[in-house]
């Protein structure tokens, strides 16, 4: 999937040489350009777009704002946009990161440094694209009731406990499940944010925010938002969940 991108910069040509230059990377694609702070502001809140690439220069602050001002506006209004400021002063592309920018890079290009901005975008979508996906899907349980559908973004983890499985929802919520067992639900939840830390335990890697590890008594535990108690983790399991969760953020604490 590419990234829709937006080019806001008064300088036509400067604009020409980003669509060309990002074009070589097949990951983008240009849904619109701008010399207007004001049309493009509107462009972005009303259409899907990943990635703003603004020139700090365009537009004026006394009147309509500028560049600075737009990537501090959008990301406020669009968190998942990737805002990509560039100006010829690095101090200026340097404080815009406290504004919300995802990355920046500075004027005439280094070719090398521009090459890790692409990197970090690419790397970035995929975070949120897995994101997305987590919270479109969702899980069909049969429980005494019927059927009850659980979006994968509301549960926490799943639990078996004297041959009982339940899940647990981020609202404290439970919804007892039957006909399935562990193994099953496994199954059913593979390539997804979801994985089997222990033999009565499959958690949202999606919700984990720490990994305890005890190297004296060998033990190990997972911490998970909102929940007061750990949830034990394999030895087995350890250098795997690890590794997964370190894919998927880079806010872990191990």
């Amino acid at each position: 999937m590419k990234m829709k991108m937006v080019l806001v910069d008064k300088d036509v040509g400067m604009r020409s040489e980003l669509a060309n230059i990002l074009e070589m990377y097949r990951l983008f694609e240009v849904v619109a350009e701008f010399d207007d702070v004001n049309l493009a502001n509107d462009y972005v809140l009303s259409h899907a777009v990943d990635v703003l690439f603004v020139c700090l220069s365009v537009g004026d602050p006394r009147y309509s704002g500028d560049g600075s001002f737009m990537v501090s506006y959008l990301c406020m209004q669009k968190p998942d946009l990737l805002a990509v400021p560039y100006s010829e002063e690095v101090k200026d592309a340097y404080w815009t990161q406290g504004l919300g920018a995802s990355a920046f890079f500075t004027i005439p290009m280094d070719v090398l440094r521009f090459q890790q901005v692409v990197q970090r975008l690419s790397y970035l979508f995929n975070m949120i694209c897995i994101k997305r996906e987590s919270e479109n899907r969702s899980l069909m349980i049969k429980n005494k009731f019927g059927y009850q559908i659980a979006k994968f973004s509301d549960i926490l983890y799943i639990e078996c406990s004297n041959r009982k499985k339940k899940i647990v929802c981020v609202d404290g919520t439970e919804i007892e499940v039957l006909n399935y067992s562990m193994d099953e639900l496994e199954r059913l939840l593979a390539d997804s944010s979801f994985f089997r830390c222990y033999q009565s335990f499959i958690v949202n890697l999606d919700k984990v925010s720490s990994v305890r590890i005890d190297s004296v008594k060998r033990t190990y535990a997972l911490s998970l938002e909102g929940l007061k108690e750990e949830i034990m983790l394999s030895r087995e399991k350890q250098k795997e969940i690890v590794e997964r969760l370190k894919q998927r953020s880079a806010n872990l604490q191990i």
